[in-house]
């Protein structure tokens, strides 16, 4: 695994997955700056406080606020955005090494919008739900750190394999090749979430992440295929 972690590294200078890092981060960039501003801008419009001191008080309070909430979302965004380029990547790195086991099946547009709405939903969700134990864990820093990696390495590990396998597998075969090596699937996603968290790494950790789990998963394939 850690062999194809630093493949997949050295696959980021490659030109045009360089080209669309640099459309993930700019976008991504671009979506975080508008909404931290449209929160500033929506508070000072409609500020209820307005009175001698601390009206300027709140109004920075609250830019402070959207500045966290900003850098808490840039995670799901960078993915979200990164997911939008997911086919055209997969499909330059199966060209490349893969030439053979090219994937047939070409995902839609609306399916993709979908399974990324669907996705990020279920995310965010599990998030929310899980934000009290994430309390609990500011007491005891390694229960909120094991919940929050174990959790969101399933989730991440789970779509960004659906991400690729789809191409070559029906839903079926898909899901018995993902349980024969969950294990592997929830360590990879892990290392992806890690690099998520990490600032301006975190920028990288979409694009990455497909490069990653599509050596990954046609390691698995060639290895079943050999069984």
């Amino acid at each position: 695994m850690l062999k194809l972690f630093k493949k997949s590294i050295l696959d980021l200078l490659e030109p045009d997955i360089r080209t669309i890092l640099f459309k993930t981060v700019i976008l991504s960039l671009f979506s975080i700056i508008m909404i931290v501003y449209m929160c500033w801008t929506l508070f000072n419009t409609h500020q209820v406080f307005d009175i001698w001191l601390l009206g300027p008080i709140l109004s920075w309070a609250w830019g402070l606020i959207a500045l966290i909430f900003g850098a808490l979302l840039l995670p799901p965004i960078t993915i979200i955005i990164g997911s939008i380029y997911s086919d055209s990547i997969v499909d330059h790195i199966e060209k490349k090494y893969y030439p053979s086991r090219l994937g047939m099946r070409q995902i839609k547009l609306s399916e993709l919008g979908f399974s990324i709405s669907k996705n990020f939903c279920i995310t965010i969700t599990v998030n929310i739900l899980l934000a009290p134990l994430y309390l609990i864990g500011t007491f005891f820093p390694i229960i909120s750190f094991l919940i929050f990696y174990s959790v969101n390495g399933y989730l991440i590990g789970k779509e960004l394999f659906e991400t690729v396998a789809s191409r070559h597998l029906e839903m079926k075969d898909r899901y018995l090749l993902k349980k024969q090596n969950n294990s592997k699937v929830i360590i990879g996603g892990i290392i992806m979430v890690g690099i998520s968290t990490i600032p301006i790494l975190n920028l990288i950790a979409a694009v990455l992440g497909i490069v990653f789990m599509t050596h990954f998963f046609h390691s698995l394939a060639l290895k079943t295929e050999k069984a």
